[in-house]
């Protein structure tokens, strides 16, 4: 078999990272990039030599490359649905960023346009190819530390990232879903309820902070912090954090351990040594390891390590966490 095709749509943080990935991985060719900006698709483009299509118009680039394998869609979070069902119905497998999307209802058609057409729908929920979070799950599995009492999760952002993205996506689709997701992979069960609160103290139309408690099907509990209403400081602050607690012990997961400091008097650097780094000459890690997964999944027609029947289930239990804050109740999921 030679070489899969690949087109990317959706050209911000993420699909930069997707397409340089999929460019450099020697079973996968970059065909073509797509981005609602045509600056940024022309020059993203260029570097990588592949064809770019500006504007809104994926439709092109489905038309044009009617027969790439597989679609990376990164586009931003609310703009998830079209993309997905014009490449599904274009015979394309795809693979979405998370979360699948803000809406059980879009998450819903996507599902089913994925199953009426026989393609594969991955999710891009990545805690699934960090190797913590892959030992933490797998000790659970084993019994380990016995029955599960409860989970805590912790995925904080400074404020400014919460000013970059305006009110178009709340802090629980943005960051929590990334531990909700874990959670349902390691319990191998559902959240059946879900209750919420929030804080408010930026000037937008945005929470700031919601803490959200969780009641699985067996009882298990589950309490997520997610905030983005901090200030970004110096120093080391344990903005993530998971845990997870049994009967007969507790696994602690140090998600933002990077393994190297570098502190000056005017700052501290983390440097990145685990998402994608650079190792002689190649990318590594683990955004390098999810996309290449995607490929290995449509070259050896393998499920994906998350199907888009399990990101609906984040989906489900998110869109609680929202009603939950709207109606000031606990709520069914």
């Amino acid at each position: 078999m030679g070489k899969l095709r690949f087109g990317v749509i959706g050209l911000g943080m993420m699909g930069k990272i997707y397409s340089r990935v999929v460019a450099n991985l020697p079973e996968a060719e970059l065909v073509s990039v797509c981005d609602i900006i045509p600056g940024r698709a022309a020059e993203l483009a260029r570097e990588l030599g592949v064809a770019g299509y500006a504007g809104t118009d994926y439709q092109a680039m489905l038309r044009q490359h009617p027969d790439l394998d597989g679609v990376y869609v990164t586009t931003s979070d609310p703009q998830h649905l079209a993309p997905v069902m014009a490449a599904l119905d274009a015979g394309m497998h795809v693979c979405v960023e998370k979360p699948l999307a803000l809406s059980v209802e879009e998450g819903e058609q996507m599902v089913a346009r994925a199953r009426a057409v026989g393609k594969k729908l991955m999710v891009g929920h990545t805690l699934r190819f960090q190797p913590q979070f892959l030992a933490m799950r797998e000790a659970v599995l084993r019994g380990d530390i016995g029955h599960l009492l409860h989970f805590f999760a912790r995925r904080n952002n400074p404020s400014t990232v919460r000013d970059r993205l305006g009110d178009r996506v709340s802090v629980v689709f943005f960051l929590g879903v990334h531990d909700i997701d874990m959670m349902l992979w390691t319990a191998q069960q559902p959240v059946l309820r879900a209750f919420a609160k929030a804080v408010r103290r930026g000037s937008g139309n945005v929470d700031d902070s919601i803490l959200s408690i969780l009641t699985f099907a067996d009882g298990t509990l589950a309490m997520v912090e997610n905030s983005w209403g901090m200030p970004d400081v110096t120093g080391r602050p344990q903005r993530f954090h998971f845990e997870v607690a049994g009967t007969g012990g507790v696994i602690e997961v140090y998600g933002q351990e990077q393994g190297i400091g570098i502190y000056r008097p005017d700052a501290a650097i983390f440097p990145g040594t685990l998402w994608l780094p650079e190792v002689h000459g190649r990318l590594t890690g683990v955004y390098h390891d999810q996309v290449a997964h995607f490929v290995d999944c449509i070259r050896e027609d393998r499920t994906p390590a998350c199907t888009g029947e399990e990101g609906l289930e984040a989906v489900r239990v998110a869109s609680a966490i929202m009603r939950s804050l709207r109606e000031g109740r606990e709520v069914a999921v």
